[in-house]
């Protein structure tokens, strides 16, 4: 099957089915074992550089500033659209009903799968959709007792990580945050300079070992910050991903597929 545009991000695979998010504007819908379009949705936007997820028979995918819900089955008809503040260029996650995912102005956001229509940042005030986001205030400041934090509202170019109950996210080149799912601000920790690390090496899914270790200690602690190593931490191998029995790894050194079966 070939697109009218570059593919940047990985698919998406789910139920038989692999979801293709195209620079050519478009999510396309295909068979996985005979490649057959099943349907292809157009998007209000071309830049689709973040890997599709799928959850609850939705495909969700970011386009620039947009993230979009489509029908896994049937025609790809779009069951909701949230505008955010800036582009969005890390993958989503969705854990219990919510969709977590940052945007490159340094704002993070928890939405409700079950969404319905289209909603915007701006009324997070308002929207039952939108469960909370980072910053939270009405005018869209950093909040008053979190403005300390050096890094914490850089651009959020990476995809989020869910460690018991704590969602991990990266903004800027370094800075680390761990959120409760209800919002609460657990722990933040710096890594190494940026210079030091390679940007791939301080995703936060690649030190997600020692993090689930810290996230566990900080919520037992009531949220003391984590103490890892950014040595220690750039040593994490990448987190591997199933798909259909076939782990895959990415990173230095990482096999391009094990068989898991």
């Amino acid at each position: 099957f070939r697109t009218k545009g570059a593919v940047k991000a990985t698919p998406a695979y789910w139920n038989h089915g692999v979801f293709v998010a195209s620079l050519d504007g478009h999510v396309y819908g295909l068979q996985a074992d005979t490649g057959r379009l099943m349907w292809r949705t157009t998007l209000d936007n071309k830049d689709l550089l973040a890997s599709p997820v799928v959850s609850n028979a939705k495909v969700i995918v970011a386009a620039g500033k947009y993230l979009y819900a489509c029908d896994h089955g049937g025609n790809g008809y779009v069951r909701w659209r949230f505008e955010a503040k800036g582009s969005i260029v890390g993958a989503p996650v969705v854990y219990q009903d919510r969709v977590f995912f940052g945007d490159t102005d340094g704002n993070f956001y928890c939405l409700a799968s079950g969404a319905d229509g289209n909603f915007s940042y701006w009324e997070a005030a308002e929207s039952r959709w939108i469960l909370w986001m980072i910053p939270t205030e009405s005018d869209g400041s950093k909040p008053k007792d979190e403005v300390a934090v050096e890094g914490m509202y850089k651009g959020v170019r990476s995809s989020p990580v869910v460690v018991g109950n704590a969602i991990i996210y990266r903004s800027g080149a370094r800075q680390l945050a761990a959120y409760s799912l209800d919002g609460d601000l657990l722990w933040t920790y710096s890594l190494a300079e940026a210079a030091a690390l390679p940007m791939e090496t301080i995703d936060a899914g690649r030190v997600s070992v020692q993090l689930r270790q810290a996230a566990e200690a900080a919520a037992a602690a009531g949220g003391t910050a984590p103490t890892v190593s950014p040595d220690a931490a750039a040593s994490i191998p990448p987190i591997p991903t199933s798909v259909g029995g076939i782990l895959a790894a990415a990173g230095a050194g990482a096999p391009e597929a094990i068989d898991s079966s």
